[in-house]
């Protein structure tokens, strides 16, 4: 999101796709997708041990609810194994059976993903929303994008219900 919003103040990005986990009062939002960050695993872990570390993003807003709620919950402290800036690669490290990794559950949208990861057994979750985000109105190709991304996020909705509910 720090990035993002660098771009869009320096005139490289006319929109970027930003969570809500910073000050965004001088952006204008449209709401692209609500979602929860949560602990993953590879479907391959068969590991019945308690959870002790995870993989995490650089200390965040959602990172710092998370790990005071495992605390309150458990009753002791998830350590971090390791600090990445990218949940692309947590999500990559999750998916080879790494460790298990606190990332946004969007990038489960991604089908190759989905197949290869799960929710890990710790109940916790932190809400978000992604949102498509300005600094000035959108021109008509960027409301088209937004539109089709809205689009999008709408039908993995659909189907993500459907097949829970097969």
């Amino acid at each position: 999101t720090g990035t993002i919003k660098e771009w869009l103040q320096q005139n490289k990005a006319d929109i970027g796709l930003v969570l809500d986990n910073d000050d965004l009062s001088s952006y204008i939002l449209t709401p692209l997708y609500k979602g929860n960050f949560a602990l993953f695993q590879s479907k391959k872990r068969t590991a019945k041990k308690p959870i002790t570390s995870s993989l995490f993003a650089p200390a965040r807003h959602e990172v710092f609810i998370f790990k005071k709620a495992f605390q309150e919950r458990y009753g002791y402290e998830l350590k971090t194994d390791m600090a990445l800036c990218s949940w692309e690669v947590i999500c990559m490290l999750i998916s080879e059976n790494y460790n298990v990794g606190f990332i946004p559950d969007y990038l489960l949208l991604n089908q190759e993903k989905a197949r290869l990861i799960k929710r890990s057994q710790v109940a916790i979750q932190v809400p978000y929303t992604l949102h498509a985000a300005s600094l000035e109105p959108l021109s008509k190709n960027a409301s088209l994008f937004v539109q089709l991304l809205l689009d999008y996020f709408a039908s993995t909705r659909k189907s993500r219900s459907i097949k829970s509910a097969i």
